[in-house]
């Protein structure tokens, strides 16, 4: 009959489980993000035009948090304080991520720009570019790192030293939630109503039935992730549809979020104040959407994963 070896020896012999190339990457992209925050000001071909989404201060900052806790992390090991360790690399990566959230007009006018299109400005910030992708990158590293770490650090299966997953269904649940004013309010348009539509947008929303039905299959698609296994569907198509979900919400919204940040903290200038007052509820509504979606996806992915023995049993 297997059975598993005693903790301490296991994590005495087994390596980490997050690779040193991992967190090396991780650093070294910290640290060229901060490099091009640095020298972004400085360098020819700058635009204003993302500026408004996060504040300068943002990239260095995060990378100045990241870089230490990927440091402890590697060398201390258990012996660092975890929730130091996590917290302050979290926050790094929160900055990361947020200065980084113009990265979308960044590829949008890049493509326009490729492509001869003139439906939107075709100058590129090529400067903010660079700084704004080594930060989503480093964002990404670290975040891999960090989870890494967490695993290793916490208490978890005598065999492998993984945490056991709980279940969360209400991932799923929160999305359907998240999911229901933007359909509701589809459907309401559709059928002539006009409150809270103004201007040119009243004819756009008149034809939102294509709205409607993306909305019901997102809703469908949220209560089908919080099942306990993949009942009609093959769960490879239920986890790309989740993540395709996700990300096409949280990749318009999240600079919207962080202009949105920013005039909460009064660092805004006017302009952005007035373009995003009307669209607060939406931008955020979507969001928290995606985000949900995001999480839900993780929670099905993890739960059902057809390997379920530990790897490490003798």
């Amino acid at each position: 009959m297997p059975t598993f070896r005693d903790a301490a020896t296991v994590r005495a012999q087994e390596p980490p489980s997050t690779p040193t190339s991992i967190t090396r990457t991780a650093a070294a992209l910290c640290a060229a993000a901060f490099g091009a925050a640095l020298a972004e000001p400085h360098l020819p071909g700058g635009r204003d035009y993302a500026d408004d989404f996060a504040p300068d201060w943002s990239p260095t900052v995060g990378a100045a948090l990241a870089v230490p806790a990927l440091v402890l992390a590697r060398t201390a090991g258990r012996r660092a304080p975890r929730s130091l360790v996590l917290t302050t690399g979290s926050a790094g990566c929160a900055l990361l991520l947020w200065s980084a959230g113009g990265l979308v007009f960044d590829l949008l006018r890049a493509v326009a720009l490729l492509a001869g299109v003139l439906i939107i400005p075709s100058e590129v910030d090529w400067p903010g570019m660079l700084t704004r992708g080594l930060a989503l990158a480093a964002t990404s590293t670290t975040a891999v790192a960090l989870r890494g770490y967490q695993r290793s650090a916490a208490e978890g299966c005598r065999g492998c030293g993984r945490p056991a997953h709980r279940t969360r269904p209400w991932f799923g649940l929160l999305a359907l939630v998240a999911a229901l004013p933007h359909t509701l309010t589809k459907v309401y348009w559709s059928l002539g109503g006009t409150a809270g539509a103004t201007g040119e947008r009243e004819a756009d929303f008149a034809n939102g039935w294509g709205a409607v039905v993306s909305g019901v299959l997102a809703m469908v698609l949220a209560l089908a992730l919080t099942q306990a296994r993949p009942r009609v569907l093959p769960r490879w198509t239920l986890l790309t549809a989740g993540w395709a979900a996700a990300a096409v919400l949280v990749a318009p919204n999240l600079p919207a979020v962080t202009g949105l940040l920013r005039d909460v903290l009064g660092e805004a200038p006017p302009r952005v104040r007035h373009a995003i007052a009307p669209e607060v509820f939406p931008v955020v509504s979507f969001l928290v959407w995606g985000v949900a979606l995001g999480l839900a996806t993780q929670d099905f992915q993890r739960r059902t994963r057809t390997r379920t023995r530990c790897p490490r049993r003798e």
